[in-house]
């Protein structure tokens, strides 16, 4: 059955099935043999293993989805949904939100079966007489629970059973949200169902070895249900254990450390005897009773205990203190704990708000420490010895001799930062706040208040962007906490700040802000855009809400002078109509002070002053939520975008440029394309609506495309290119019925062609794009007549060079984009204007005296190109010809073209015109010239050649014309490969790709004379290319492995040549059988490799004693069979199911099983000896190598997320494959050298001693790390990589230890 078929077939049945007619009584009673009567069983287990997605997703929600949620499942039904989990765990694909179903679904039908029992039990005590038909009835109830039950344990065993160490995080993550969806809605369904101390283990590991927050959050929820006597935690000892490995974690300088240290304080929590241990062996002091979360509160102030010591450590030597200590990792885990504490209930306990108290006042401390770090003008590159002698305390004369790197010292740097802005915000949201300082809450007014102060000093001179970030996080749950509260002091706050802000920006605000004009302003746009999208009153009221006063303001520094009037401007600004009136005597300009710093830098300041007005203008024009309040000021943010770029600074000119972007995206959206030249709807407008929502930008565009086209040519108005990127993205509305004269289109067209005459030539081709999209079909054709007259006059009427460019570029534009245009065009149009231009083409000679301009020649064959592409009739045989000979001319003659820009461009395009000219109708005139140009010295000409020279061969209708074409074009490769090392890596390509393509080429060839030309490429491949190709970098390029892969098969299938060395086949299956280059193959060239691969399965069948070919060709299928790339996987499971031609294509998990069974069916039976090296090899290399040497300064863990690859579980069944294989071969019969000398390669291990296989698993052993099997193993960081290793070798020693 076809894929099509399956899909119709299931389709149909969820239709009917969601209607309820597949649920109807008569059809749920006859399904022995066939699921509701309709569909074999066999074919549902089909599609659950499908190799298409679709086909699977459609398979179980066909047994899901239900009219009735009550719908009990057969137990036919619950097999197939086990099966599809089974097969599926590991996909990508969302399929759980159908599980959540199923279960849903369970638990409804459960609580009906359960009523049915009691009101069965409630009948038989009543009615002694129906005693028989209820125990049946009863019978089959208590049936149909104990199904449910069998399910629920093996569905809760599969998922527990997936969470081992090398799972998949796909796997991972939708095993633990099967058995957190299992926890919500049967947990109490299946309470007798209990969990044992193996399953808690595992989920405990995962929680530990998971690299992924999210996956350690399930993982607790799901351990937080489990009795704690289970988890072990009613023993001293393991909860001594725990904490003494989560402080170490904690301390840690790695991120992911902190986050473990975190989760295994959680667990400790949850064990009675928590406090106590604290007490008795960690020295904490005893709570009185009643004290609100009393064991939270006793490991926090164990945590702060610990952070103490890292503290003092970090004042007397910041760099010595991140070697030691991790100023980040407690903060992380008392965050963490404070997020599982009610903070609302705590407030009034003395203890808690001392706790706090002092918390908030080590938080303040640590910011200090690294401040010297996040705020350096470049944190990124702050070396250790950046630092100064101060705060390094004689650093480099320790004796200790320390190791740190620049990253360790960032890291810890801006994450303490992090840490502490997102404490800061955490307990600003939860905690009770008191009034006017009185205790009894958990924060007081003042705290508050330095929280605030604290975190808006963090955003206005940090210059590192994670941490002002992070901190932006904090402050704007702050921000939102205080425009919320009551108390009026705190409530006045972010208004405060914002003023603060805003005359900060001015240098006007007394004190020190150290803002940052550089970096995009840093934190301050994000400071603002917190304070301002957080407010309540603009969900409501936008006239009266500091988002439109800020917006008013910045927009008015936009249009500050530096005159001497500029500061009295800026109090008009700030207070005039605006919500900060009341702010208004805040400032004395009269102050000596401040008249003194007026006048010194003047300009500058109003520099920085519209720098970070049109950066602030930019973040919040960008932030989401404030998307539709935003809207009415994106006009005049438009006209500021665009006057900025006129500013007389870089850094002013780059912001504007910026803030033009966010508003392009704000206008049209986000780009739904990678073309941003070739704009789909979607990000574009009318003309007519873009106008009615933006009216004022019609005047000033207009104004400023007059004032450019009316100034000197030789002037530059850099703003003009916005406005013509702008005018590119609307287009008229063929069904305005003129109303699109509103917008002054013909005056826009006007101007925009007249910004031709530009000096920058990429003005000159963004008015060529901006004016296509402003025409109709019938101002498209007197628009490029008139332009077809202005550029055939042009030398005569002394046009400049750059404005007849400028106008060939909207010729050509309006030909390329508007198809329509060239019907209406007639021969006597084209014909005058070719006459007319040919002195383009003319002036580029050296015998010329006529400017030159390779450019303007560039773009006239590119509108010959287009031309012809249309319509090849539409230019005359007589202007071809001449056209076709000047450009050979051109292209093959020395020294006949003047020295100018360009030159090599203009060939290219040359070229181009010549070999689509001879593809398609003038072969006889350009097919020699073809030829030629594969000798021609530009590099770039000669790879347009070799990428077409196959086309043209195969257009030739004369056979002996073709001969002739192709075995030139095979001797002028030959001739060039002594020059091939000295090409450039496209031109080797191209020369690659060619004889492949001829080799593919003379496949469908039956002539004798192609016989002897395949036999030249693949010597002049395997004999010359190969060997030199050791000593040039070509080896591992795409197209050399290809053309290698294809020879070898051709010279070995297909031309039957014995004389092939097995030095060549070794080293041909060792460059080609590597799927780290197929793996990464675009999907034509990658389905074109995976035929040669097909084809090479054919030479290595017969091995004798040379197994290198065979175990290379199986090694690379089983990698691609894993590869991370689902298009490749798929690719690989196709050439599986080619090698036994009745193989059925299913998912990748099937698909890995089905290659092993062939293996052992196709070399296991005839190569006992060679498979059992193979799958060791398999089983041992792939779990991970054997280097596990990792620094202590890499503050990342070394960790590969791999999609579909799992090494000890394909060790697993690498093992299960050798036991079949043992049983009819011995573990001591000898290994062949060859076979063992591929593994020492792969292995890069001296194995040379290990004749067999049992002394090869013994000789490995040797080489296998050893780990105590104890819980602070985790503090290693390469413990995971180490456990993988130790647990795909358990399996082969168990082998080692049979007996003969």
């Amino acid at each position: 059955m076809t894929e099509k078929d399956l899909n119709k077939i299931l389709t149909d049945l969820r239709v009917s099935k969601k209607s309820g007619e597949l649920d109807n009584h008569e059809k749920f009673v006859n399904q022995q043999d066939k699921w509701r009567n309709t569909i074999d069983y066999s074919v549902l287990e089909t599609c659950v293993k499908h190799y298409n997605e679709g086909v699977r997703l459609d398979a179980l929600a066909l047994l899901v989805e239900s009219k009735k949620s009550t719908l009990k499942f057969t137990n036919a039904e619950l097999d197939i949904i086990f099966l599809f989990l089974m097969y599926n765990l590991e996909e990508k694909f969302e399929y759980v939100p159908l599980v959540m179903k199923a279960l849903k679904r369970i638990k409804d039908s459960l609580n009906v079966m359960k009523k049915k029992l009691v009101q069965q039990s409630k009948t038989k005590l009543s009615d002694s007489s129906e005693k028989t038909d209820d125990d049946k009835a009863s019978y089959k109830v208590v049936h149909e629970i104990e199904v449910y039950n069998a399910f629920f344990l093996n569905l809760r065993d599969l998922c527990v059973n997936n969470l081992y160490p090398d799972a998949t995080y796909s796997r991972r993550k939708n095993s633990l949200q099967i058995l957190c969806i299992m926890l919500e809605f049967l947990d109490h369904e299946f309470r007798d169902i209990t969990w044992n101390s193996k399953q808690t283990e595992k989920i405990f590991m995962c929680l530990l070895l998971d690299k992924y927050e999210t996956n350690k959050k399930m993982a607790f929820r799901i351990l937080k249900s489990i009795n704690p006597i289970i988890l072990g935690l009613d023993a001293e000892n393991r909860i001594c254990e725990m904490i003494n490995v989560a402080t170490d974690l904690g301390n840690s300088i790695r991120p992911i450390d902190s986050i473990t240290a975190a989760y295994m304080f959680k667990i400790c929590m949850l064990s009675p005897l928590l406090q106590n241990v604290l007490c008795e062996y960690y020295n904490m002091n005893q709570f009185p009773n009643g004290i609100a979360e009393s064991h939270i509160l006793q490991l926090i102030l164990f945590l702060i205990k610990r952070l103490e010591i890292s503290l003092m450590a970090a004042k007397e030597n910041i760099v010595m203190a991140v070697t030691k200590y991790s100023l980040y990792g407690y903060l992380f885990c008392l965050r963490s704990l404070l997020s599982d504490c009610d903070l609302s209930i705590v407030g009034t306990e003395k203890l808690w708000q001392e706790t706090i108290s002092k918390l908030i006042s080590m938080c303040f401390e640590l910011n200090k420490v690294v401040s010297v770090i996040v705020n350096n003008s470049s944190p990124e590159g702050h070396l250790p010895m950046d630092l100064s002698p101060h705060t390094t305390n004689g650093l480099f004369f320790n004796p200790e001799k320390e190791i740190i790197t620049p990253q360790m010292i960032l890291l810890c740097s801006w994450r303490t930062v992090k840490e502490v802005s997102l404490l800061f915000g955490q307990l600003a949201i939860k905690s009770t706040i008191s009034n006017r300082n009185v205790s009894g809450e958990l924060l007081t007014e003042n705290q508050i208040i330095q929280i605030g102060e604290h975190l808006v000093t963090l955003l206005s001179e940090t210059k590192h962007r994670g941490a002002f970030e992070q901190a932006y996080v904090g402050f704007n749950q702050l921000c939102t906490r205080l425009w919320r509260i009551e108390n009026t002091t705190l409530n006045q706050l972010p208004k405060l700040w914002l003023h603060q802000i805003l005359l900060a920006i001015t240098g006007l605000l007394p004190g020190n802000f150290k803002f940052c004009a550089t970096r995009r302003s840093a934190g301050v746009p994000f400071m603002v855009q917190a304070l301002v999208s957080t407010e309540p009153s603009i969900q409501y009221n936008a006239n009266i809400s500091a988002l439109h006063s800020v917006m008013k303001i910045l927009l008015g520094f936009t249009e500050l002078e530096d005159n001497v009037n500029v500061w009295k401007d800026i109090k008009r600004v700030v207070y005039e109509k605006t919500i900060f009136s009341e702010f208004e005597n805040f400032i004395d300009l009269s102050r000596t002070d401040i008249n003194e710093s007026l006048c010194e830098d003047n300009k500058i300041q109003v520099t920085e002053i519209k720098i970070h007005a049109l950066n602030i203008l930019r973040a919040l024009f960008r932030h989401s939520p404030l998307g539709d309040s935003v809207k009415v000021f994106i006009a005049d943010g438009v006209i500021a975008a665009f006057k900025n770029y006129d500013g007389k600074s870089w850094a002013e000119r780059n912001a504007a440029t910026l803030l033009f972007s966010a508003l392009i995206i704000r206008i049209f959206g986000v780009q739904r394309t990678k073309d941003h030249i070739n704009l789909t709807t979607d990000n574009k407008m009318t003309g007519k609506i873009f106008f009615e929502k933006y009216p004022s930008l019609l005047p000033f565009m207009l104004d400023e495309l007059q004032t450019f086209v009316s100034i000197n040519e030789s002037l530059i108005k850099p703003n003009i290119q916005s406005i013509l990127l702008l005018l590119s993205r609307l287009y008229l509305n063929y069904n305005s019925d003129g109303d699109d004269i509103n917008w002054k289109i013909d005056e826009f067209i006007h101007l925009v062609s007249q910004c031709a005459k530009s000096p920058v030539c990429k003005t000159r081709e963004l008015a060529a794009r901006a004016l296509v999209p402003l025409m109709t079909e019938t101002s498209a054709t007197n628009i490029i007549k008139k332009l077809f007259e202005v550029v055939a006059s042009g030398q005569v009427n002394h046009l400049s060079l750059n404005a007849i460019h400028g106008y060939m570029l909207q010729i050509l534009e309006i030909v390329k984009r508007l198809r329509v245009i060239k019907q209406k065009l007639t021969s006597t149009d084209l014909c005058s204007f070719f006459e007319g231009t040919i002195w383009i083409l003319r002036n580029l000679e050296i015998d010329s005296n006529g400017p030159v301009c390779f450019p303007l020649a560039t773009a006239y064959l590119d509108t010959i190109h287009e031309l012809l592409k249309a319509d090849y009739k539409m230019i005359t045989n007589t202007i071809l010809l001449n056209i076709s000979s000047t450009l050979k001319r051109h292209v093959l003659e020395h020294n006949i073209l003047k020295q100018a820009p360009s030159q090599e461009i203009y060939k290219v395009s040359a070229v181009k015109l010549i070999v689509y000219i001879g593809q398609n109708y003038m072969f006889n005139i350009t097919a020699r010239i073809h030829l030629h140009i594969l000798n021609v010295p530009e590099p770039e000409l000669q790879t347009i050649a070799w990428s077409t020279i196959i086309e043209v061969i195969k257009g030739v209708t004369c056979p002996h014309e073709k001969r002739l074409l192709n075995d030139r074009a095979i001797d002028v490769a030959c001739n060039s490969i002594s020059y091939l090392p000295k090409y450039n890596p496209e031109l080797q390509d191209a020369i690659f790709d060619f004889l492949y393509a001829s080799l593919m080429f003379m496949d469908k060839s039956l002539a004798t004379e192609d016989h002897y030309d395949k036999q030249e490429i693949c010597n002049l491949v395997l004999n010359k290319m190969r060997i030199n190709n050791q000593r040039h970098s070509y080896c591992k390029r795409n197209s050399y492995l290809r053309l290698l892969g294809k020879s070898y098969s051709t010279l070995h299938c297909e031309l039957k040549d014995d004389t092939i060395s097995v030095e060549c086949t070794e080293d041909v299956y060792s460059n080609f059988c590597d799927n780290s280059w197929i793996g990464t193959l675009e999907e034509d060239f990658r389905r074109s490799v995976f035929e040669i691969m097909y084809q090479l399965y054919y030479t290595n069948t017969d091995v004798s004693r040379q197994y290198s070919p065979l175990l290379e060709w199986w090694t690379t299928v089983l990698q691609l069979l894993v590869d991370d790339n689902l298009e490749v996987r798929k690719e690989a499971s196709r050439l599986v199911c080619k090698i036994e031609s009745n193989g059925t294509l299913e998912c990748v998990s099937a698909m890995v099983q089905t290659f092993f069974e062939q293996f052992y069916n196709i070399v296991g039976t005839k190569y006992p000896s060679v498979a059992v090296v193979a799958l060791f090899c398999w089983g041992i290399s792939l779990s991970g190598n054997m280097d596990y040497e990792m620094d202590e300064t890499d503050v990342f863990n070394k960790c590969k997320n791999y999609d579909c690859f799992e090494p000890v579980q394909l060790s697993n069944t690498c093992v299960q494959f050798i036991k079949a294989i043992t049983k009819r071969y011995s573990l001591d019969s000898p290994l062949p050298v060859d076979a063992m000398r591929w593994l020492t390669f792969h292995l890069n291990l001296d194995l040379t001693k290990a004749t067999s296989f049992r002394k090869l698993v013994s000789s490995y052993g040797d080489y296998v790390p050893v780990i105590e099997k104890q819980l602070r193993d985790i503090l290693d960081p390469t413990y995971k990589d180490k456990l993988l290793q130790i647990l795909a070798y358990e399996k082969y020693a168990s082998l080692h230890s049979q007996e003969c």
